[in-house]
């Protein structure tokens, strides 16, 4: 098998939908590394994955939008290729990747809400730092989001729906400084009380009798 053998889109959307096994991308994957793609293939390849998931539209948005929403992971290589092509653009990126913790809190106050759209997250600690910011958060129902959100007065749990999410964000988009009522649930979920509630589970498990 070579790259030019296999039909990409009709593999990722295969691969997507569960009709093409993790043993075959596999070894379409070490044919790649080994033989590389060409120009033509990489961007097949580059426009089928971009197609495989929710796509918005911006085209109703006046100016230039940038979405950066990772860092690349260890190193932060990303926005060492996302930073120059910005600038051509004329466009200013921001990433928090660079960002010291301590100055976090100023850039989430800045925010006018903060979107989580992950469809994982072990916890997801940034939908609790903005609460504490008590900037609006919506976010898809992952992690702690669903106890963290619910019943809070401008804030969104929901899962992406491009539509919804719209409207629950343009009342933030057009205010000043939006502000929703999370200091309160954000100061709930902090490592303080977190720690008393596990040391009383413990106190709580260890007093009661256990029979052989």
């Amino acid at each position: 098998m070579s790259p030019a053998d296999a039909d990409i889109a009709t593999l990722v959307r295969g691969y997507v939908e569960g009709t093409v096994d993790d043993e075959t991308m596999i070894r379409w994957l070490k044919v790649v590394f080994e033989h590389g793609l060409s120009a033509d293939e990489t961007y097949e390849l580059t426009m089928v994955m971009a197609s495989s998931g929710h796509v918005i539209d911006w085209s109703g948005v006046r100016g230039p939008v940038v979405d950066k929403h990772s860092t690349g992971g260890v190193g932060d290589k990303t926005s060492l290729v996302l930073a120059p092509l910005a600038a051509a653009c004329g466009v200013e990126l921001l990433t928090g990747g660079s960002i010291e913790p301590e100055r976090m809190p100023l850039w989430l106050n800045a925010a006018n809400a903060v979107l989580v759209t992950s469809d994982y997250e072990g916890f997801g600690i940034a939908a609790v730092e903005a609460l504490a910011c008590e900037v609006p958060v919506l976010s898809t129902p992952v992690g702690v989001a669903p106890h963290a959100l619910g019943g809070i007065d401008g804030c969104l749990c929901a899962p992406f729906d491009a539509s919804v999410w719209a409207a629950a964000a343009g009342p933030h988009l057009a205010a000043e400084d939006p502000r929703v009522a999370g200091a309160a649930r954000a100061a709930s979920l902090s490592a303080a009380r977190m720690a008393e509630r596990a040391i009383e589970a413990y106190r709580d498990v260890t007093a009661t009798s256990v029979l052989d």
